[in-house]
């Protein structure tokens, strides 16, 4: 072989030899010994020498990045799915599409979170990293160290928060030529944007240079899964990428709301096992997608009452994870399948990171799971969550390859953007014909899309002979692959469809991927609060919160700074009153969104930020607190010692009698017979306070939960007590 052919052949990625073998002018003589690539070895080097999450180093260029296969993963997180709750809707037949994964999958409703953390960011970190939170198995470096569950302060990273590079699966699907997405209804994923975009991404040393940036398409939508899954649609249907997380936030917004087991919080899960029946009618309907994709559905925590912060509870770290693709065998046990690797740790076990212990299955394996379905050996660096070895085994990729558009890798934070002239891009696949396919040549008139291979850019070549229904972009839209803005990152909205819970088209021939229709979409939630009851948000806190009664139970989420100083910032729910009064109610949960987050009963001397109050609260930690402001504007204080001890929950009274107030609390575990008083009386002068219930997260970028029982209101002008009979749940949202 002459030097320019051995040079040649140098260049050719040893992974494209996976489905693109060597010439034989560039198969190595039987004696030749291996050689050595410097690089990657140096890079091993210097990540032995920072220890064992590696480091980045500099490299040279190398050649272009080589068209991906067509093998496709979607990593499902549903924030806050309940095994408990989904299982009642299954078997209730309201959940047919997750009754389809497991059916047609392996499954267990028995996973576990990390074991330290029961929170959204930190478990999501675990999910991407196949890390737990801290140093375990007796490695150091091996944490990824993130605890925030709130939007990071900008120019935080993963990497400078943990003091090295904490690598991720898009990492590896990434460097080894693969296109990635992640999609998120939470401003707090941004975590993942900024860490593994262009400038703070770790250099590519496998095979050709595919750049810094990590995730090739960044869509979030806040609090809005519709509309983030409609651009999902729309994207995966014109340019899919080969690994790409999806996160729902809905079960867990309705969770802190309302309650976990609510019917708000189940309605929100039939809302997504409607968007899978689209999934499965998107992948049914695509010969790019079908026999090729795999769906890894799991959850970041669980949830008991409105709260999932305490790791303690088997409410909140036991979850689900569901497997479906090629290869998979339908409806088995994922602890049976993935045989000795893993243990099942019974319905309440919680066992740590220990060595030597049977090991769970957990949402941190999911990241490693990912990449042995793409076809990939290669495990992501650092990681230490690695146990579906045999459940999740590599999976075959097709001989020949598929060139799948890859979205420009120059942004570093593309948000897409959908054709403007298509109001409802969701794909509908063909009944007429079994397997409508993408043909990847222009000399066959075919209504689907062609990637061009002149242009990364696919262009849409119509139809004139075949009248297939399959979709075809509108002929005003000559691209319809979405358009990556530079100006707007994240947050692009996109209209919903005019049917929220499109019903996916009837089975195709493989029976694997057969969708089921959804169930309606569920009766919107009445609006309103109990007659002479008002909810704001007081003191313009950063997030407004929301005030739910149902039956006998409020929830409360409250943002705000804190209810102290000269000046207030929470969420209070009242009514109008005067005279002497009392106003009792037992507090049964409030959410650690710091240890002085507050929820009890007030009197308050109007809704100024600044005005006059007296309010007994009780603590995350059970404590209860008397505090009082004397004068508008004037500076709050309190006892000086906290009362009652742990001991939870908590009920409380403050009464007004003339211009004094008093405080008291009660641990009974029934109707109260006798109180504790905290302190002494206080003179504060009210002409026509407000009384009611006040919560503050005491952390102005997240909302606090609290739940209050046993409410009553006595004297003056009104006299109300909440009865314990159900009502028709009742929503102010406060914004």
């Amino acid at each position: 072989m002459s030097t320019s052919e051995q040079r040649k052949c140098a260049r050719i990625p040893a992974r494209l030899q996976l489905f693109s073998p060597r010439s034989q002018k560039c198969q190595r003589p039987p004696t030749a010994l291996p050689r050595v690539r410097l690089l990657p070895a140096l890079v091993i080097l210097t990540q032995i020498a920072f220890g064992f999450a590696g480091a980045v180093v500099a490299q040279t260029p190398k050649a272009a990045k080589a068209a991906p296969p067509p093998v496709y993963v979607v990593h499902i997180s549903v924030d806050g799915l309940r095994p408990a709750y989904l299982q009642q809707l299954i078997s209730a037949g309201q959940a047919p599409n997750f009754a389809k994964l497991k059916a047609e999958g392996a499954w267990t409703f028995n996973a576990r979170t990390d074991y330290d953390i029961t929170v959204t960011l930190p478990n999501h970190v675990s999910m991407l990293t196949g890390r737990p939170i801290y140093n375990k198995y007796g490695l150091s470096n091996s944490g990824h160290r993130w605890t925030l569950n709130s939007t990071p302060p900008a120019g935080t990273t993963l990497h400078s928060n943990a003091g090295y590079y904490v690598a991720s699966a898009f990492d590896v699907a990434h460097d080894n030529g693969y296109s990635t997405g992640l999609y998120a209804s939470k401003d707090k994923f941004v975590l993942f944007r900024d860490s593994y975009n262009a400038a703070n991404g770790a250099l590519d040393v496998t095979g050709v240079d595919n750049g810094r940036n990590k995730i090739d398409v960044y869509v979030n939508n806040d609090q809005n899964s519709t509309a983030m899954f409609s651009t999902f649609l729309t994207n995966m249907s014109a340019a899919p990428t080969n690994y790409t997380f999806v996160h729902f936030t809905d079960p867990d917004t309705a969770g802190h709301a309302s309650g976990w087991g609510n019917p708000a919080y189940l309605a929100t899960i039939t809302s997504i096992d409607a968007k899978l029946g689209q999934l499965f009618g998107l992948i049914a309907g695509s010969s790019l997608l079908a026999g090729n994709t795999t769906i890894i559905l799991g959850a970041d925590h669980g949830g008991v009452g409105t709260d999932h912060s305490n790791a303690t509870l088997w409410e909140n770290y036991v979850i689900e994870m569901m497997l479906w693709g090629q290869n998979i065998p339908a409806n088995t046990d994922l602890y049976s399948l993935n045989g000795a690797a893993t243990t099942n740790p019974g319905a309440t076990g919680r066992p740590d990171y220990a060595l030597g212990s049977g090991q769970p299955i957990r949402n941190g394996d999911g990241g490693n799971c990912a990449l042995r379905r793409l076809g990939l050996t290669a495990t992501i660096p650092g990681s230490s969550i690695n146990n579906l070895v045999n459940a999740c085994q590599v999976v075959t990729l097709p001989t020949t390859p598929t060139p799948t558009p890859v979205p420009p890798t120059a942004t570093p934070t593309p948000t897409p953007v959908p054709p403007t002239a298509t109001p409802t891009p969701t794909p509908v696949p063909s009944t007429a014909t079994p397997t409508p396919t993408p043909v990847p040549s222009t000399a066959t008139p075919t209504p689907t899309p062609v990637p061009s291979t002149a242009t990364p850019t696919p262009t849409p070549v119509p139809s004139t002979a075949t009248p297939t229904p399959t979709p075809v972009p509108p002929t005003a839209t000559p691209t319809p692959t979405p358009v990556l803005p530079t100006a707007t990152p994240t947050n692009t909205p996109v209209p919903p469809t005019a049917t929220p819970t499109a019903t996916p088209v009837p089975p195709t021939a493989t029976s694997t991927n057969t969708p089921v229709p959804p169930t309606p979409t569920p009766t919107p939630i009445p609006t309103g609060l109990p007659s002479g009851w008002t909810a704001i948000a007081i003191g313009s806190p950063g997030l407004a919160g929301s005030t739910v009664f149902a039956g006998s139970t409020w929830t409360i989420s409250g943002g705000g700074t804190d209810i102290w100083g000269t000046s207030d910032k929470f969420r209070y729910t009242y009514q109008t009153a005067s005279g002497d009064m009392t106003i009792i109610a037992r507090v049964t949960s409030v959410q650690n969104t710091n240890e002085w987050a507050k929820a009890g009963v007030m009197f308050r001397n109007g809704t100024a930020a600044n005005a006059k109050f007296a309010m007994v609260i009780v603590r995350p930690d059970g404590q209860v607190a008397f505090q009082w402001r004397t004068s508008t504007g004037g500076s709050a204080n309190w006892t000086g010692a906290l009362a009652g001890g742990t001991a939870r929950p908590k009920w409380v009274k403050l009464t007004r009698s003339g211009n004094v107030f008093r405080a008291y609390y009660s641990t009974a575990t029934g109707t109260p017979s006798s109180w504790t008083q905290v302190g002494n009386g206080v003179t504060v002068t009210m002409a026509t306070p407000k009384v009611g219930l006040a919560v503050t997260s005491h952390n102005n970028g997240v909302v606090c939960a609290a739940t209050f029982t046993d409410v009553s209101v006595s004297g003056g002008v009104l006299s109300k007590v909440f009865p314990d009979s159900l009502a028709p749940l009742l929503w102010d949202s406060g914004n």
